[in-house]
Order: C-alpha cells, then sequence, then structure tokens
C-alpha cells in the first residue's frame, strides 16, 4: 500500500514538472495563443495598423508605429509632425548604421514614431552611459520580444514614471508594466507566455492577436488628428471608450 502512495506521488510530480516544462518550451512554439487570427488580421487591415504581414517576425520599428496607429497615429499627423522638427534626434540611434545612411523619408518617419512615444511616455529604451552623457535607444532595426511587445502596449494604457517620455527595458517600471498586462488581459491564461519567464521574438501573427487585443482596451493615451501638433497628445482620464471604437469614430 506504501508502495502504491509513493508510485501516485511519483506519478503526480512527474506530470507537474512535465507540464512546467511544457510551458517553458511551449513559448518557443507559439507564446500567444493564435486560435482567433483571421479576425485578429481582418481588425488590423481594417485600421491600417500594419503594412507588411508577410515577414515571420517584428521589428520594434514596426511594432512602435502599430501600436501608435492603434492610439490615433495616421498619415497626416506624420505629415504635421515631419514638419515641425526641431533638429534634436529624439533618441541615439540616429547617430550609427544603419540609420545614417537610411532614406531620408524613412528617418523622418522613425524619427517622428520615436517623438511621439515619447511625448506619450510609452518609448522602452535602452540606456549606456557614454562618457559623461546618458545615451537612449529604441533599437528600431532590432527584433521586437513578446515581453516588450507587452510591455509597451500596457504602457499605452498606464500611468508611467519615465525619463524625457523613456523608460528602460528591464527596469523596475518594465516589470511593473509586464504583470499589469496579465492584470489587464494583453496577455491571458491560454498563452503559453503568460506562464512562462522566457522571452522569444514576437510574430507577426502573435502580434496581429496583441493588437487585437490592444483594440478591445479602454483609451488612455490616445493622439488626435489635429492641426497643432501640441494639441494632438491627449489622456482620457474616464477611459470613456474602447480604442476600436475611437478609431471608428476617425473613420466616420
Amino acid at each position: 500500500m506504501v508502495k502504491m502512495k509513493n508510485k501516485l506521488l511519483l506519478l503526480l510530480v512527474i506530470i507537474i514538472i512535465f507540464i512546467a516544462l511544457l510551458s517553458q518550451l511551449g513559448v518557443f512554439i507559439t507564446p500567444v495563443n493564435k486560435h482567433n487570427i483571421e479576425y485578429a488580421k481582418e481588425e488590423c487591415r481594417n485600421f491600417n495598423l500594419l503594412n507588411n504581414y508577410n515577414e515571420k517576425y517584428v521589428t520594434r520599428e514596426e511594432f512602435l508605429e502599430a501600436i501608435l496607429r492603434v492610439i490615433g497615429l495616421n498619415d497626416n499627423l506624420i505629415s504635421l509632425y515631419s514638419e515641425l522638427l526641431n533638429g534634436t534626434f529624439p533618441t541615439s540611434d540616429f547617430q550609427e548604421e544603419p540609420y545614417k545612411s537610411e532614406d531620408f523619408d524613412d528617418i523622418i518617419q522613425y524619427y517622428v514614431l520615436c517623438d511621439i512615444a515619447q511625448q506619450n511616455n510609452i518609448m522602452q529604451a535602452y540606456f549606456s552611459q557614454n562618457g559623461e552623457f546618458n545615451e537612449y535607444r529604441y533599437k528600431g532595426k532590432e527584433l521586437i520580444s513578446l515581453h516588450d511587445a507587452v510591455v509597451m502596449m500596457q504602457a499605452c494604457i498606464s500611468d508611467v514614471d519615465t525619463y524625457k517620455g523613456m523608460f528602460e527595458k528591464k527596469s523596475l517600471q518594465h516589470y511593473k508594466l509586464l504583470i499589469d498586462a496579465h492584470r489587464d488581459g494583453i496577455l491571458n491564461g491560454t498563452d503559453m507566455g503568460y506562464w512562462s519567464f522566457v522571452d522569444t521574438k514576437l510574430s507577426r501573427d502573435e502580434l496581429c492577436i496583441l493588437l487585437s487585443r490592444m483594440l478591445d482596451q479602454k483609451r488612455y493615451h490616445y493622439i488626435l488628428d489635429v492641426d497643432n501638433a501640441k494639441e494632438t497628445v491627449r489622456i482620457d482620464q474616464n477611459r470613456e471608450i474602447t480604442y476600436k471604437e475611437f478609431l471608428f469614430k476617425k473613420q466616420e
């Protein structure tokens, strides 16, 4: 009888370990549950959130533009901000390749994305010390990870403690936002990434799912399409409508 109990206990331990390992290893396959992927892709197309649906993974620059479009950015606003450049690049990315040799129009668009993100306090950056100066890089050409994507989405719907609109990757603020994202539904219990500490590259399909979830979030940071760029950045303290409802109204 004792041997039988020991065997059952051992079997239970093995099952628990197996489930734990599955949750960790499964993240390499699909961190985000994609059961409604076609619906999510259709939403992204309806609101013009992505320009490319073919590449497997997503750059940090692409991701930044996508979430800014969820909160109200459009081509007209990009043009408006492009006319107001003050000559000081918002991050240190432009000091090095590949941005130093980028097409001028591409550099300007990236400049605008970084600038608007900082105005909304949602820029997750890499900090480093260069002599007496701190350097801040978004590293737009790198592929974005699941955790970084989730953290910046959560920043759109949260009050964030930042320095010049930026917070450091893997800082206390970073981890607080990641935890809050689990609470608020950017990630949910059906995602392998919900259970895993392993961070992986975010696939384009997974991004569509996350953007679809973000559209259903109550609006907090948002951008209005007005003539004066100083008046475009807003906060909806009452969280009156979802981002989806907000974008629908802008399309009317």
